[in-house]
């Protein structure tokens, strides 16, 4: 049951994330106020999967730092589901 839930979470956290960016486009696209930089940032650490498919299919533009942010946490984020199914 734990591990459900968890992968519920984790699931929920990468949909957030990809939705996140993808209104963060929409709203450059429509003229009106960019999303904060913190808020993208927090949903790339959390659901950092989402972010990078939401990246790539909208063409987001974001820096070199971010890229490196998220693959950085796209490997935490794998090797503490490896640990989390595998090991308890």
């Amino acid at each position: 049951m734990f591990r459900l839930l968890l992968a519920a979470a984790y699931i929920l956290f990468n949909v957030l994330a990809a939705v996140a960016f993808a209104s963060d486009r929409r709203r450059v696209i429509c003229g009106e106020p960019k999303t904060p930089r913190r808020m993208l940032l927090t949903a790339s650490v959390l659901g950092p999967f989402g972010a990078r498919i939401s990246i790539s299919s909208t063409g987001c533009a974001i820096g070199r730092n971010w890229f490196i942010l998220i693959y950085l946490a796209m490997a935490v984020h794998t090797s503490l589901a490896i640990w989390v199914f595998f090991y308890l």
